[in-house]
């Protein structure tokens, strides 16, 4: 009896680990910065209606890739594009047109003159 519990704690522990493994179902933007950011979708020359956010500093912002609002495509290896800028200015861009998979994700770094922002798978 006592083996059989411990066998079925250390499946209810791997079956965690992998599940916390598992990809991601959402695309998210990290705020790695010491400043509030403000992140919206682009779709060429005209907003998106898409995801909009403003993240604070050591937050993050997610969508789902299945939702359509925030992906058109619908697929997990779509490429949606966004704009970074400082929270509520709106005037200077610190990343345009960043490109990121669907199902990835976006880290945000701070810069000497602004942000850098990364994409991930």
């Amino acid at each position: 009896m006592k083996h059989i519990c411990l066998l079925t704690g250390c499946a209810a522990l791997l079956a965690g680990l992998l599940l916390a493994a598992a990809p991601a179902s959402a695309f998210c933007v990290y705020n790695k910065t010491d400043e509030e950011i403000h992140v919206y979708q682009w779709s060429g020359n005209r907003f998106s209606h898409g995801f909009s956010r403003d993240i604070k500093p050591g937050e993050r912002a997610c969508c789902n890739w299945k939702d359509k609002d925030c992906n058109k495509k619908g697929h997990k290896h779509s490429i949606v594009t966004f704009v970074v800028s400082k929270y509520n200015t709106g005037v200077k861009h610190d990343c345009s047109d960043v490109k990121v998979k669907a199902g990835g994700w976006m880290d945000v770094y701070k810069r000497h003159d602004g942000f850098r922002c990364t994409a991930h798978d």
